[in-house]
């Protein structure tokens, strides 16, 4: 993840609960660098960004859902697909040095 895409995430992830009830995500296991990638967008996410990414991926694992907060305020990740138990680690690891504070965002399956 590049520092322009952590900062539009952190900013999008910040409306979560405050203005937007979900947002839509795309997580990618490996990209063309084989760093994880996290896409979130407000409305919607651009199909091309995303065929982008899956044509360049290093691993084929994918994860398209959407964040919401859970009671307790903590992120929730709902989605589908391969990259769904990477998801789980790569958020405390990776993704987390991106974006502070998705090391304590939950992950559920959709």
């Amino acid at each position: 993840m590049n520092s322009i895409q952590a900062a539009q995430a952190r900013q999008t992830l910040s409306l979560v609960g405050r203005t937007r009830a979900q947002v839509p995500f795309f997580y990618c296991a490996a990209a063309a660098d084989g760093d994880p990638v996290l896409l979130v967008a407000p409305e919607e996410l651009d199909e091309d960004t995303i065929l982008a990414l899956v044509s360049g991926a290093r691993r084929k694992r994918f994860v398209r859902g959407e964040i919401s907060r859970d009671p307790a305020g903590l992120l929730l990740f709902r989605g589908a697909g391969r990259g769904l138990p990477q998801l789980t680690a790569d958020l405390s690891a990776h993704l987390d040095e991106a974006v502070p504070g998705l090391r304590f965002a939950r992950v559920d399956p959709a």
